[in-house]
């Protein structure tokens, strides 16, 4: 009796935001090639459909099992699942490369039910998941009114630096190794950006407030000098962000919440953070 494989449709939620665009760009699950491919894990040129080879891939690079079917049309960079096909308890990997000017911004992948499937980063753009017995789906969302972490800003930051490998060790009991925004921390503390909200915390799953983004911002661009005063009644002069909000200012990255408030409290939402990366950063 012949065993009975079950095609999956792995559409893959691969966030490749353009360095502080407040618009995601994403794989298109409804673009592409249909189960039963035979190159499903052949990586995507951007913005070009790929097509289905028809040499498939080789036996080591496949299980007998469910089939996984990438996306078709990537924007912004590219995708490659290994393997090709794969048994259930079986580890898959992803491997998310962003184009020039974009960095990697959410990946996720969910079962039709909406079940959320772990993912583990193991550095470099690279996730791993173990295939579950049922057929899996990508959630093609940015939440740009989500609230934007303290652990989500330094990350966004540390990949348009290239993510650069961290040093030194780190300081910081809330922030386990394993944690995605592990490196981007590191790598902020050893770049003088943050020293944390005490000398043991770092608080990465705080809301970051505009104060705080600016301060990330300022020290991420080295600090320049500042001249002139701010116009804004709510920041003191002798503020930690004082020099900070006068240089976003000056270069455009903000112009406050009103014509004399910046609102440094405030908690920051996604694209509010990813807008100030932008402005920071596109020229």
């Amino acid at each position: 009796m012949k065993r009975r494989i079950s095609a999956f449709l792995l559409a893959v939620s691969l966030c490749l935001s353009m360095i502080g665009a407040a618009s995601a760009l994403v794989i298109d699950p409804d673009y592409g090639p249909q189960p039963g491919a035979s190159e499903p894990d052949t990586p995507d040129t951007p913005d070009t459909p790929s097509q289905p080879s028809s040499g498939g891939s080789s036996s080591s690079d496949r299980d007998s099992g469910y089939t996984i079917i990438t996306p078709g049309r990537v924007t912004g960079g590219t995708v490659r699942v290994r393997p090709g096909s794969a048994d259930k308890g079986r580890v898959v990997t992803i491997t998310a490369t962003p184009s020039a000017g974009y960095v990697l911004d959410t990946l996720t992948v969910t079962t039709r039910k909406g079940e959320v499937i772990e993912l583990t980063d193991i550095g470099n753009n690279q996730f791993t998941f173990v295939m579950p017995a049922s057929q899996v789906t990508g959630a093609n969302t940015f939440g740009p009114d989500s609230p934007c972490t303290r652990g989500q800003i330094v990350t966004f930051l540390w990949r348009a630096a290239g993510s650069p490998a961290a040093e030194g060790t780190n300081p910081f009991a809330d922030v386990a190794s394993s944690a995605y925004y592990a490196q981007a921390v590191q790598w902020a503390v050893s770049q003088g950006i943050t020293s944390g909200t005490s000398a043991t915390t770092f608080s990465p799953d705080a809301t970051c407030t505009r104060a705080q983004a600016m301060a990330f911002l300022y020290k991420a661009k080295g600090a320049p000098e500042v001249t002139g005063a701010s116009s804004f009644t709510d920041v003191d002069a002798g503020a930690y962000y004082a020099n900070a909000v006068q240089w976003a200012v000056s270069n455009g990255i903000t112009s406050g919440t009103g014509a004399a408030t910046f609102g440094p409290d405030s908690q920051c939402t996604r694209a509010q953070i990813v807008t100030f990366l932008h402005h920071a950063f596109a020229g």
